[in-house]
Parts: structure tokens; sequence; C-alpha cells
């Protein structure tokens, strides 16, 4: 295997998870532990991997690890787990949503960390507002006046999206450098919305107005 920090990305997905549960092994857990685990001998799977994900938050904060401190300050820090819904990796339109929070309302949170590209931060913001009226983006400190430049240039499609830094003591919501989203329903579309639906959704709404 490649010796790149790549592989420290793959750790969190499903498909390593999965392995590490049903054959006890996997191969790109055995390479990051090697290379950034100091004597790892003795230690379960479990202390490993809170070891990795510690490196993460010191060193190379990935999407998973926005996604997860978003996940905790958000679904359980702020609002109720029994009347919240929590997604990542959402398919609207052409774009996937990295998180998306419903909780009377939907917000669609777009993460650009230091290690992303904004090269479609335009269509994605784009797309997004076609199925949700409020979308943000979390962002570091060291990318904020990048992403308020680029949101600048966005017109009043821009102007609504709201910002969040997630700060080295990874706090997120600081009053001097966020701003919370405004409604912004001009690209609002009945068909991505309804693509959204899973399939007990949309046959219940079609029962209950056929």
């Amino acid at each position: 295997m490649a010796d790149n920090s790549r592989a420290i990305n793959r750790i969190f997905t499903r498909k390593v998870i999965c392995d590490l549960i049903k054959n006890g092994k996997s191969d790109v857990f055995d390479y990051v532990v090697r290379r950034y685990i100091n004597e790892p001998e003795g230690k379960s799977h479990g202390e490993l991997v809170s070891e990795i994900y510690a490196h993460l938050g010191k060193q190379q904060r990935n999407e998973y690890y926005y996604m997860n401190t978003l996940l905790n300050k958000l679904l359980v820090g702020i609002h109720n787990v029994n009347t919240t819904t929590a997604l990542s990796q959402i398919h609207i339109g052409h774009s996937i949503a990295d998180f998306v929070m419903i909780n009377g309302e939907g917000q669609v949170y777009e993460i650009k960390s230091s290690l992303d590209n904004f090269d479609r931060l335009y269509d994605q913001l784009h797309d997004y507002f076609c199925a949700f009226s409020k979308v943000s983006v979390l962002t570091s400190i060291h990318e904020l006046e990048k992403v308020k430049k680029i949101l600048g240039t966005f017109g009043e499609m821009g102007d609504a999206v709201g910002i969040y830094v997630l700060s080295d003591q990874d706090t997120i919501f600081s009053r001097e450098r966020s701003r919370n989203p405004s409604e912004y329903s001009e690209l609002l579309d009945h068909t991505n919305i309804f693509k959204l639906l899973r399939k007990a959704e949309y046959e219940n709404i079609l029962h209950c107005y056929s």
C-alpha cells in the first residue's frame, strides 16, 4: 500500500469498520496503526481507533472529524436525539450533502476543511438550496476568510449561507466568527425534495392524495 496520508481518511469508512467487526482485521487499519500509533501491541481495536481519532484532531482534521464533531455539538449538545434526525452523505441533485440536520426544519451543512478544495462550492450550494431553505458551510479558522470571499461572489444565494467555524479547541458557533443561515427559498424544487423521501414516505403521501 502506498505510503500516503490518505489511508487514515479511510479508517472510519463503512468498509473498514465492517471488516474489523466481521473479520477482526483490515489491511487499511493495520497500515494506519503501524504508521501512526506508537507501541500498538496489546491494545484493543477500540483503544487504537481512539488514538487514531485523537491524531486526526491534532494533525489531520478530515471530513469525518468535522462531521463527528458537528454531530456531537448539535445532536448531543443542543438538540434532542428523540426529536432530531441527523443524516450524512445525502444525494441532492448532482451533489452529496455532508451533513443534514432535521429538527422542525431541515438544515444542510457543507464541510470545507483545510484538506478540501472549493471548486464546486457554488454548484453544491445551489443543489442544496433546491431541497432545503437553510444551508451553512462549516470550515476551519484557517479557511474562514477564503469562505467569506467566495460566498461574497455568489450574490443573494451566498449572502444567505451560514458560516460556522470549527476552532482549534473543537468549539463551533463562535459569535465573533460565525453567522447564522438566512432562509432562501428561491431555488426550492418539488422534484428534488420528493427524491429525498424514502419509499415508505412517498408511498404514504401518494395514498393520502389518491
